[in-house]
């Protein structure tokens, strides 16, 4: 198979993308000069794998009710496949995806726009506070030595079935390739599961719910992987509560390399003079240059507290 982006078009991100930080978050990010990218099973209590499993299940029942007839049908390459060879994939699949995965899947969401409404509101004393710009061009160049590809996330039901029946379809694919009687069927079947599994996964991090979107949202991944604790990329963060394992993403890769932090604007707030005099401070005294500073349009009170 292909990669990701074989089952999901994505189109190019814009030159700056903005992640939205509380005061905590944009000073270590600072002290560090990097980002932390969670591993995925610690945000939102895995609502993301859920949704995608709940998807998967729908077009797996959907194949199994078609009837054998369907293999005229144009795009039902399933349906010339032996029904055992078949169930047997689909129950590894089923297996394989409501079981605790044995890859880690470490992400960063990033926004196209820095200044929303929704990404404010309700923050509470510890909220999003900031909305951090960065080269797009600069994180990808730093971040692509891991390994890591930043995907447009898919919020339309259509495409998030289309991209699983099209993933199902060239699973089955391989599996009618094979002849009935191969010694090592079962252990084709489950190298093609182990396959569908390592997409699913990046799937989860980039299928959203309809009804969670707050903008157009990208997510820096990094490939399905088993991060060790001798790994200097490990590092910990508190999440919901747990201990989250985290990647770090340098944002500085040599002494030449200049900051990739753009834009930095202050989300609503009635200290506003205050808030841009302490800013304006930690920015030059981390050595922070050539950084547009500015204040949130969006007026505090009204939702944003």
């Amino acid at each position: 198979m292909g990669n990701i982006e074989t089952f999901i078009h994505s189109a190019s991100p814009p030159g700056v993308l903005y992640w939205y930080a509380t005061p905590r978050e944009l000073m270590n990010m600072l002290d560090k000069q990097a980002l932390l990218a969670p591993d995925i099973r610690y945000l939102n209590d895995n609502i993301e794998l859920t949704y995608l499993i709940e998807i998967v299940m729908m077009e797996i029942e959907r194949i199994m009710a078609a009837e054998d007839s369907s293999a005229t049908v144009q795009n039902q390459p399933h349906a010339s496949t032996p029904l055992d060879q078949r169930e047997n994939l689909f129950r590894e699949i089923i297996n394989r995806l409501t079981t605790s995965p044995q890859y880690q899947l470490f992400t960063c969401y990033l926004y196209q726009e820095g200044d929303l409404f929704s990404c404010w509101r309700n923050g509470g004393p510890n909220g999003k506070r900031y909305s951090l710009g960065f080269d797009t061009k600069q994180m990808l160049r730093l971040t692509e030595p891991l390994q890591f590809k930043l995907v447009k996330c898919v919020f339309d039901e259509r495409q998030q079935k289309q991209a699983i029946r099209n993933l199902l379809g060239e699973s089955v694919r391989r599996i009618s390739s094979l002849p009935a009687e191969a010694p090592d069927l079962m252990l084709q079947v489950n190298n093609i599961a182990d396959n569908f599994l390592v997409y699913c996964i990046q799937f989860s991090a980039l299928f959203k719910h309809p009804a969670s979107f707050q903008g157009i949202l990208w997510c820096l991944l990094s490939m399905p992987t088993t991060i060790t604790p001798a790994d200097p990329l490990l590092q910990f963060r508190e999440i919901n509560g747990l201990i989250a394992p985290c990647m770090e993403l340098k944002l500085i890769g040599n002494q030449s390399d200049h900051f990739p932090l753009t834009r930095l604007i202050i989300g609503p707030t009635p200290h506003r003079e205050l808030a841009a005099d302490s800013v304006e401070l930690l920015l030059a005294a981390r050595g922070i240059r050539n950084c547009r500073m500015e204040i949130s349009r969006i007026p505090h009170g009204k939702g944003v507290v």
